[in-house]
């Protein structure tokens, strides 16, 4: 306290670059976040699917999951439609209060090691597949 000042200079300048990263926090993303997060998205893209067989509501949400197949969508610029694609995505319901049958469109997410099923409305009345 010889200089007058309540902290010292290295305090003081501690505390002016604590300011600045929490003043930079929101305005700076790591480009390692960035490679990671591109990455998985390339890797796992999320499909428009619509599902091939009935799909169960799930016994236990962490491990009573229920598995069915689904045909993956891709958007026809020309048609203004979707198409479906000629292979098959096993997805998963993780809902233990809803079951989807047959046809039901919908889309699903890779999340923890699998491709989770998210219904988006009521089942197709007419299925035309490519």
């Amino acid at each position: 306290m010889t200089s007058g000042k309540l902290i010292g200079p290295s305090l003081e300048r501690q505390m002016r670059d604590v300011h600045r990263q929490v003043l930079n926090a929101g305005r700076e993303v790591s480009p390692r976040a960035v490679s990671q997060a591109s990455r998985m998205n390339s890797r796992y893209p999320v499909y428009a699917v619509i599902l091939n067989a009935k799909l169960d509501k799930a016994t236990n949400f962490k491990t009573g999951a229920k598995q069915a197949k689904a045909t993956p969508l891709q958007w026809n610029d020309a048609t203004e439609e979707f198409e479906e694609l000629d292979w098959e995505l096993d997805v998963w319901n993780h809902d233990e209060n809803k079951e989807y049958p047959v046809d039901t469109p919908g889309f699903a997410k890779f999340i923890a090691g699998h491709y989770w099923f998210f219904g988006q409305c009521k089942a197709m009345t007419e299925r035309t597949p490519a």
